[in-house]
């Protein structure tokens, strides 16, 4: 007799995955898999983080510490700051005291140059598809009595196939908001990464059944633009919450 398999909690983290930068939303995503991985069990799930290969979901690898762990050197992370954020802050210190060093000095959590960086690694081109992919290509099989959680932010990609296909089984489709920030103050933004994350925003808040958003003022705020934007429609019953982020003092170097 084949024995049921435990239902599963995967993890799309595709970008911190694949260009981690070591900053605010990727050490959110770090910490979620690691935490998760522990959690998640005494609910009577298993986690599995995956990322995006050629549109399918794929397992990624973690360390022995449940951080994640790409199988390529190249975008392997690292214990360290990433060379990306010692160069921005390279050039920070030598600046004048202004708006314009504010911009540059900005942690990747708000509107500065970080973070426009963090949004251009993700690739600002045409979006591409995600589908639902088998064993013969590589992808997780995800079950109706599973659960997809977007712990990332992915702008390159449409996940409007994938979760309208996992939705029609009965697998439930979750995401993490950080903010709406390119959308309340699109006025400091550039034009492009504006646009695409409010098209990442409404595919997200249209095809997710769960919205968990970083801080209470987060969620008020998404319930709110909902409120104001009757051309999303969510799904039947869609819950949003919200949690602490904690912290990760116990990953940082004592120097």
């Amino acid at each position: 007799m084949t024995e049921a398999r435990v239902p599963t909690i995967y993890v799309e983290c595709t970008t911190t995955f694949l260009h981690d930068l070591g900053t605010g939303i990727p050490r959110v995503v770090h910490n979620v898999v690691r935490h998760l991985g522990n959690l998640a069990p005494v609910r009577g799930f298993a986690v599995v983080p995956v990322y995006l290969d050629d549109g399918v979901l794929c397992a990624a690898t973690v360390d022995a510490g449940g951080r994640l762990r790409s199988t390529s050197p190249a975008h392997a992370p690292t214990p360290e700051r990433s060379r990306a954020r010692r160069a921005i802050d390279g050039i920070a210190r030598v600046m004048p005291p202004g708006p314009a060093r504010d911009f540059v000095a900005a942690p990747s959590s708000q509107p500065g140059l970080a973070r426009l960086l963090r949004a251009a690694s993700g690739r600002f081109g045409a979006r591409q598809p995600a589908t639902l992919g088998s064993a013969r290509r590589g992808g997780v099989p995800i079950g109706p009595a599973d659960i997809l959680l977007h712990a990332d932010i992915d702008l390159a990609t449409d996940f409007g196939e994938m979760h309208a296909a996992l939705r029609r089984q009965g697998t439930r489709v979750c995401a993490i908001v950080y903010d709406l920030i390119p959308l309340r103050y699109s006025h400091i933004w550039p034009a492009l990464p504006v646009r695409q994350f409010k098209d990442w925003a409404h595919r997200t808040l249209a095809g997710c059944d769960a919205v968990f958003a970083i801080s209470r003022v987060v969620k008020e705020d998404i319930e709110r633009y909902l409120a104001e934007t009757p051309a999303i429609v969510p799904p039947p019953a869609q819950v949003i919450e919200w949690f602490h982020l904690g912290h990760d003092m116990d990953v940082v170097a004592a120097d």
